[in-house]
């Protein structure tokens, strides 16, 4: 007894659309780039746990926000201003994403007169467009309660009551 296939199932294998071939990189391309090891230094990705922890999924944090992609510039030379800069982390709502609080991670680069006049300025856009921005100093380990504190110092109770 021979299996009824029927019309389709014979000519769908001739229908379908061949996937398209992944393009190679050009040669002069192919030795410019190369993937990151990871997004997040040491440092950060340690500050990065203490603060999801000490957070409790009130909030979503993100990591290595650019400026231009937190804050509205009002022409063109403050966006120029903005555009390669970042900041470490920015905590949003969970339901709309909306930024509520930025957090620089202070490394022994702060300390250095260009990184200060940078921190000046990033500190003014931030409080001039009504963002809190709180820098935290660099340190092997962090206590969750201690980062909890210091989130709660500049936005209210983190946690549900």
């Amino acid at each position: 007894m021979t299996e009824n296939r029927g019309c389709l199932s014979i000519l769908l294998p001739f229908l379908r659309k061949p996937s398209p071939p992944v393009p190679e990189a050009p040669r002069s391309q192919q030795s410019k780039f190369s993937a990151q090891e990871a997004l997040l230094s040491p440092a950060e990705r340690s500050f990065y746990g203490v603060l999801t922890q000490a957070l409790r999924v009130r909030y979503v944090v993100f990591a290595k926000v650019r400026l231009c992609d937190v804050l509205k510039a009002g022409d063109r030379q403050s966006l120029n201003k903005i555009m390669q800069k970042h900041v470490d982390f920015v905590l949003c709502t969970p339901d709309r994403v909306s930024p509520i609080l930025a957090i620089e991670l202070d490394d022994k680069s702060h300390t250095a007169a260009k990184r200060k006049e940078r921190d000046e300025f990033v500190d003014t856009a931030f409080a001039g467009a009504g963002l809190p921005l709180v820098h935290v100093a660099c340190k092997r380990t962090y206590d969750t309660k201690e980062v909890a504190a210091i989130v709660e110092r500049a936005i209210g109770p983190i946690h549900p009551t």
